[in-house]
């Protein structure tokens, strides 16, 4: 019978030949538990929050008249959907016979790996949807209206399919940006949501390994 996390941390994160004091190892088995239970229902109440978001851009695109971009921007959503349960997959397959400090070891490993995917997608989450923004304006009323007034406003400027080459050019380097620093951005946005409990995770772990050497 597959384990609970409450029976995994029973067996102790150390040999029972230890000497530890079992309040000690109890005090951490504790703040182990309610750290990952935190980290799992959080993980839980996010992926429902991004399929919400999903379909509220699917329906707010054709609501809005944009029915493309709000594809564009829910099937990015989708598919950040779709790499959150490949991982959480991975995390079922975790071995729970062996101990809690085995365990919380483990875990910390699959949010390193966990992460570093995120980051590389992020690489291409972010221009994709910067991108599809921008496209979008070029083709909306107000946006053939400011386009029309640059280019009457100065008839010599250098033009690249119609639009002011200034402008490709700037969204081709904030393209350039976003993609450089996709990764940076996602990690600074898991701190804001996460932070504080990954931090608690890493002490407890550093805590786990002190005592055990």
């Amino acid at each position: 019978m597959e384990k609970s996390i409450e029976n995994i941390w029973k067996t102790g994160f150390i040999d029972h030949n230890a000497l530890v004091a079992p309040k000690i190892i109890n005090l951490y088995n504790q703040k182990s538990i309610h750290v990952i239970d935190k980290i799992m229902r959080m993980g839980k109440v996010n992926l429902i929050y991004l399929v919400v978001l999903a379909a509220i851009f699917l329906l707010g695109g054709f609501i809005a008249g944009t029915p493309y971009l709000g594809l564009v921007w829910s099937l990015l959503i989708v598919a950040h959907i779709l790499l959150a349960l490949k991982h959480t997959n991975v995390l079922k397959n975790i071995d729970k016979s062996v101990n809690s400090y085995q365990y919380i070891k483990t875990f910390d490993e699959w949010i390193t790996y966990f992460i570093a995917d995120f980051m590389l997608f992020s690489r291409f989450f972010y221009p994709i949807f910067f991108l599809s923004f921008v496209i979008q304006a070029r083709f909306t009323d107000a946006g053939r209206k400011i386009l029309n007034y640059i280019i009457t406003s100065n008839p010599d400027m250098s033009l690249f399919l119609g639009v002011p080459t200034f402008i490709v050019i700037i969204v081709f380097v904030v393209t350039a940006v976003l993609a450089l620093c996709g990764g940076l951005l996602y990690k600074l946005d898991l701190n804001i949501v996460y932070g504080r409990v990954l931090k608690k995770l890493n002490e407890i772990l550093t805590d786990m390994e002190e005592l055990k050497h």
